[in-house]
């Protein structure tokens, strides 16, 4: 038996988290009205698709398969994330506030 090294462990642990994180937040209401989702690379997950203990499922697996149960779709692998080359994004957002305004 080949001896397992505690970094594996952690990566598949991991998606349980990350699976166990949507259910909370989904549970809770968190997600409502959330539109789409990107992600980048995940470094190390990315060797959780190919372990037939995981079931063959990697990071984006496990949240397409949670938030398209919301109709929320999910675009994966960009070329973004912890990776070596760091890409600048830029993202806009367009702030509002929910507080009354003073008269």
């Amino acid at each position: 038996m080949r001896p397992v090294h505690a970094n594996e462990r952690q990566k598949g642990t991991g998606l349980g988290e990350v699976d166990r994180a949507l259910t909370q937040l989904t549970r809770g209401g968190a997600l409502e009205g959330l539109r789409g989702v990107a992600l980048g690379q995940f470094i190390g997950f990315d060797r959780c698709a190919a372990d037939p203990l995981l079931g063959g499922w990697g990071i984006v697996d496990v949240l397409r398969d949670r938030l398209t149960r919301l109709g929320v779709p999910v675009l994966g692998g960009l070329p973004v994330g912890h990776g070596a080359h760091l890409p600048t994004i830029p993202l806009v957002l367009r702030p509002r506030s929910t507080q009354p305004r003073e008269s």
